[in-house]
C-alpha cells in the first residue's frame, strides 16, 4: 500500500513539474525588454525615437519637429510633422501611420519645399502642406 501512495506521489509531482516548466519557458519567449526595438539606425522606438535622414541622427519628431494638425476636411486626430535639414535645403515630412517618409528639396523659385506630390511652405506666417493644390496639413 505504501508502494501505491509512493507511486501516486511521484507521479502527481512530476505532472506539475511539467506544467511549471512549460509555463516558465512561455514566459521568457513571451518578454520584450523595453528599449530593447531598436532599428537598423540603432533608433529606440518604444522610447519615441525614429531615423531622420535630412538631420542624420535619432530623433523625436514631437521635440525636433513643427507639428501640423489636418486641415479642414481631414481626419482631425492625425498630426503630420516636419523636419528641416541643418542648411533648410531639405525638409523631411513624417505622416501618421506612413512610411516611407518624403523628403522635399527646397525650391530654387520660391521659398517652398516640393516633390512631384506636395508642397511645404509658409502661408500668413504658418506653415503648411499641401497636396495637388489643397492644404492637408497646416499649423
Amino acid at each position: 500500500m505504501n508502494t501505491r501512495y509512493l507511486l501516486y506521489a511521484l507521479t502527481v509531482t512530476a505532472l506539475f513539474s511539467q506544467c511549471s516548466s512549460a509555463e516558465q519557458k512561455e514566459t521568457k519567449t513571451e518578454t520584450t525588454l523595453t528599449g530593447n526595438d531598436r532599428d537598423s539606425h540603432d533608433c529606440i522606438g518604444s522610447a519615441g525615437y525614429t531615423w531622420s535622414e535630412v538631420k542624420k541622427e535619432c530623433i523625436r519628431v514631437f521635440e525636433a519637429g513643427v507639428r501640423l494638425n489636418a486641415a479642414a476636411g481631414q481626419d482631425s486626430t492625425m498630426s503630420a510633422f516636419i523636419v528641416f535639414g541643418a542648411d533648410s535645403s531639405q525638409v523631411e515630412v513624417f505622416f501618421p501611420n506612413q512610411a516611407p517618409v518624403p523628403i522635399l528639396n527646397r525650391s530654387a523659385t520660391n521659398a517652398s519645399w516640393q516633390d512631384e506630390q506636395l508642397d511645404v511652405s509658409q502661408s500668413g506666417g504658418k506653415w503648411v502642406i499641401q497636396q495637388g493644390g489643397k492644404p492637408i496639413y497646416q499649423e
